[in-house]
């Protein structure tokens, strides 16, 4: 080290980490400032190593950098120091090439002791240096300063001020003045910072309040960006789950759900309903694009489903590989990996036998695999390159087309080892004697000579086959008689190229080259859409009479079907007893009446089961008491010709009885006295028209129609609440009632209302009373304000509508009318009522006859779900809330992986996933 240079540090502090830790930056910062103005900043610099070590690739270096730039060196002596390797190397590179009087010793703990005979410490009792490295280097007696008592004292200024002697003592020679000059000045800037301080009390008071309020201010600003963070980082994920719900639907409802958990905002909800309504026949996303086995040969061209359903096969063109998955658990459960590798590219075909075994032809070879075993238990390779063109439920044998074109040779395959292929003949009349020699099933080419333009499928009988013609028109053929059953030309553009069949031959699958897989029935002859696939259908099958199915597109996704249960709903099926006029729900959603020409028939809706038939009026019309169920759910009444019926629940037995009551009041007293609650109903039987509640305290005339013949009066109601609204020659107002106390009490104020509450549209009131769903928006009656309900094209004409989700969502279903495909369905419209947007509209899986064909009825099923009525009898429980979305979609696709949703949510907490 070179003493002539100037210093960098005025000093270097060498101590132990585990002592010291406290002591030595405090020490630090008083040597630094003893002395100076609080207001100027100190030019002395000290280097300890939790502030001035930068991490280099070569620590010792560091530190030797600090020790040859630094004047003096301070050793904070401790036993603990005294053991410490750094500190040995440090005072040993110090003594090496610097005197011991530029050493500063401070005591912080343990003891030093002088031996004055030997000129030395007395080791035998000095505990807090290291003998090895120190051990004669001083001539004489040093001086220490000695802070250990400064461990030991709690308060801050007590311990400040033997720290602080002992810093002027070290800082003296690092300014190269005596220590009484520097305690002089160190008292004058002590007087000046006192002297300052109290005159800054008072500013300082005032400041505080200041920056109290500051911090609220500070508080209050960072929560509403931190929401607003929230909020826009919801908004941008439900935009890309909106983006990808085409190309990657299983990512775009991990994605939808991350926007719904984060906030559950319009924005994010619709994205939810969007990727809950994509899935409406999905029970599994089995492999997705970007999810791909990372190795290409495992890419799936064609599927096959056991005859349970219960095991999914899909077969890679380019290896012959297959992937096995559970359909129930949705998780893959092996690959088949063939011994042999073919030509690749090439179309290969599969199928289940009834005796566990999977059967595949890829590239002229024809494997057989044990599927609960996973071994290959048969191959065989053709003479040249064939296709499979059917295989024995038993597994024992299939035929197999070797050539191409008209001299195709047909071969009957026995598939166990040591048997031999049977040549049957060449042309399509040996292909069916082969096929039902081997299965027992006719087939199709005598019937219609395969074209390249034809996709064929047979049912598992062979009764019933199916093919695409021309990529636009889909056939049913009887095999057995040769008969053509049905012609039908499929929905849209053409491209229509894969077809399967259910195996009794009662429901066909059909897919196009844009993902589109529609269902087909063969009995109603109606065309439901089941899903869309990312991109062109390559495979298609169908199981389980047509309850079980899957797909698999150009890019390899394979998606698990459910093609006849929609799962957006459950149906009842009401209509097996004759055409409905109303339908009424218990409170809680679990029972539910239909009211038809002679009866009324009580249902339990989970189960969607039938309990009793009761008898009704022998004709049906508005003026009769509806069947209605009491608030508490524990009665229903049911009309019948001159009385109504009180019957209990569960099982509908009789308990009371009434005559049948005649006019608005009557009926209201009839049901108050049956039922129990508040009725609120228009008494058009006197003039002008009024509006009367009856109650437990008695009748009550809530409003009355102003004079003229213009004006009139009308009531919307529930079992708590009532909305008035009254309309004269100066216009039209609304107010809400409170009716739960049995006197009617009025909330808020009165609202201007120009569109009627009742007539082609009837208006809604929420549970609480405060707010009205009315055509075009949704008015707060307590405020006057309004919501605009966006979209739904203005339909209301013969619609009905519910809140739903705690009143954050409103349902609405209307009368059908001609789309510009010519389909005639009902729609049922959800919107979110904090801000009026359209979350999504969902159609009637079935077309209608005519637009009258369809009546709107829609009642509400506990908080999440509603009852739409066709007046066709059929009726279907929907699930509207988002919260049975998120159930469903987490059960389907769960949540992103963890370090994706990481990447998504950036600096925005991660909310409670689906299992969290």
């Amino acid at each position: 080290m070179s003493e002539g240079s100037r210093k960098k540090y005025g000093a270097f502090m060498s101590y132990s980490h585990s002592t010291d830790a406290e002591l030595a930056p405090i020490l630090q910062k008083l040597i630094r400032r003893v002395g100076r103005p609080w207001f100027r900043r100190s030019e002395l610099e000290i280097f300890r190593d939790s502030t001035s070590l930068t991490m280099t690739a070569d620590l010792w270096n560091s530190i030797r950098f600090a020790l040859e730039s630094s004047e003096y060196f301070i050793l904070m002596a401790s036993p603990k120091a005294a053991q410490s390797p750094w500190v040995h190397r440090e005072i040993a590179y110090w003594r090496e090439f610097r005197e011991s009087s530029k050493c500063f010793i401070v005591l912080t703990e343990g003891c030093i002791a002088w031996d004055s005979g030997r000129n030395d410490f007395d080791w035998s009792r000095t505990t807090a240096l290291p003998r090895n490295v120190m051990s004669g280097w001083y001539s004489r007696e040093p001086l220490w300063e000695d802070v250990s008592s400064a461990r030991g004292t709690t308060h801050p200024s007590q311990r400040n001020v033997r720290l602080r002697d002992a810093a002027r003592t070290l800082a003296a020679p690092l300014r190269g003045v005596t220590k009484e000059a520097l305690d002089g000045e160190d008292e004058r800037e002590s007087r000046r910072a006192r002297r300052t301080l109290q005159g800054g009390v008072a500013s300082l008071s005032v400041l505080l309040v200041v920056a109290v309020v500051a911090a609220l201010l500070a508080v209050s600003q960072r929560n509403s960006a931190l929401e607003q963070l929230r909020a826009s980082t919801a908004r941008a994920i439900a935009a890309e789950s909106v983006n990808l719900s085409v190309r990657e639907p299983g990512r775009a409802a991990r994605l939808a759900l991350l926007a719904y958990q984060t906030e559950p905002s319009a924005q994010a909800t619709a994205a939810l309903m969007a990727a809950y309504d994509n899935a409406r026949h999905v029970t599994g996303y089995l492999a997705e694009h970007g999810a791909a086995p990372a190795d290409p040969d495992g890419l799936v061209t064609k599927v096959a489903l056991s005859s349970d359903g219960r095991t999914v096969a899909g077969v890679s063109r380019y290896d012959g590989s297959v992937r096995l998955w559970d359909a129930a658990s949705r998780a893959e459960i092996g690959r088949l990996r063939p011994p042999h590798r073919g030509e690749g590219n090439v179309s290969p075909s599969l199928t289940f036998t009834d005796n566990g075994r999977l059967a595949v032809m890829f590239s002229g070879i024809v494997d057989v695999w044990d599927i609960q075993s996973r071994t290959l238990i048969y191959s065989r390779s053709l003479a040249a390159a064939g296709r499979f063109e059917a295989v024995a439920r038993d597994g024992e044998s299939a035929v197999v087309s070797v050539g191409d074109g008209g001299s195709e040779s047909t071969y009957v395959l026995p598939l166990r080892p040591g048997t031999s292929a049977v040549l049957v003949g060449t042309g399509p009349a040996a292909l069916a004697a082969a096929t039902f020699r081997a299965t027992g099933r006719y087939t199709t080419p005598v019937l219609f000579p395969k074209e390249p333009r034809d996709f064929v499928d047979v049912s598992e009988d062979g009764a019933t086959a199916v093919r695409i013609r021309n990529f636009r028109n889909l056939e049913v053929w009887d095999v057995r008689s040769g008969s053509l059953v049905a012609s039908v030309e499929l929905p849209g553009e053409p491209g229509w190229l894969a077809v399967a069949i259910s195996d009794d031959g009662t429901s066909v699958l059909v897919g196009n080259d844009v993902g589109e897989v529609v269902r087909f029935v063969r009995s109603t002859g109606v065309f439901v859409e089941v899903a869309r696939l990312p991109t062109a259908v390559y495979g298609l099958d169908l199981v389980r009479g047509g309850r079980t199915g899957a797909g698999v597109d150009a890019l390899g996704a394979v998606t698990l079907l459910s093609p006849a249960d929609d799962h957006r709903y459950e149906e009842i099926p009401t209509n097996l007893y004759g055409e409905v006029f109303r339908l009424q729900t218990s409170p809680d959603g679990r029972y539910m009446t239909t009211e038809r020409n002679e009866a009324t028939d009580l249902w339990e809706v989970a189960t969607a089961r039938r309990i009793a038939s009761f008898p009704g009026p022998a004709t049906w019309n508005a003026e009769i008491t509806p069947a209605e169920f009491a608030a508490d759910g524990s009665k229903f009444l049911t009309p019948e010709d001159g009385r109504i019926v009180v019957r209990r629940l569960p099982d509908g037995i009789q308990v009371g009885a009434a005559p049948a009551a005649v006019g608005p009041v009557e009926v209201a007293r009839t049901l108050h006295t049956t039922l129990g609650g508040p009725r609120a109903v228009v008494d058009y039987t006197v003039q002008p028209r009024r509006v009367v509640v009856v109650g437990d305290s008695g009748e009550h005339v809530l409003a009355d129609a102003p004079a003229g013949l213009e004006s009139s009066v009308d009531v919307v109601a529930n079992a708590a609440f009532a909305v008035v609204q009254i309309s004269g020659p100066g216009g039209s107002t609304v107010r809400a009632y409170d009716l739960r106390d049995g006197n009617p009490r009025p909330i808020g104020t009165e609202a201007p209302e120009t569109r009627d509450l009742a007539g082609a549209f009837r208006a809604v009131v929420d549970d609480e009373g405060h707010r009205v769903l009315l055509a075009d928006a949704i008015l707060d009656i307590s405020s006057g304000s309004r919501v605009p309900l966006s979209g739904g094209d203005g339909l209301i004409s013969g619609s009905s509508s519910v809140f739903v989700a705690d009143g954050s969502q409103a349902v609405r279903q209307v009368e059908p009318t001609r789309d510009a495909t010519a389909e005639i369905r009902s729609r049922l419209l959800v919107w979110d009522t904090r801000e009026g947007r359209l979350l999504g509209e969902w159609r009637d899986p079935e077309n209608a006859a005519t637009p009258n064909d369809v009546e709107a009825g829609l009642v509400r099923i506990g908080d999440d779900r509603v009852a739409a009525q066709r007046a066709d009898g059929l009726t279907r429980v929907w699930n509207v809330a988002p919260n049975l979305w998120a159930a469903r979609l987490c059960t389907l696709v769960g949540d992103l992986p963890p370090q994706e949703r990481a990447g998504y949510l950036g600096e925005v907490d991660d909310p409670r996933g689906c299992f969290g």
